[in-house]
């Protein structure tokens, strides 16, 4: 089923931390173009394994961590 039927996605809650998490984010973010919500999880998957945030250039991406409210970035 296409990504592209929903309003935007959210990465990462509770998904943990790894490669193998890392790559399903990467699949997801390669194939969908709207708007992404990303939580602590995604956002250290990210940190640990892209970390120019190649997959995140050019995107409309709001960051939802543990301890902040959520925040927009354009990256």
């Amino acid at each position: 089923r296409s990504l592209e039927v929903n309003d935007a996605i959210a990465v990462g809650p509770g998904i943990g931390v790894g490669e193998k998490q890392y790559l399903l984010i990467k699949k997801l973010l390669e194939s969908y173009e709207g708007p992404v919500i990303i939580d602590a999880d995604g956002i250290n998957d990210l940190c640990r394994y892209d970390k120019d945030f190649e997959l995140l250039k050019n995107r409309k991406i709001s960051f939802k961590t543990d301890m902040s409210p959520i925040g927009s970035i354009t990256i």
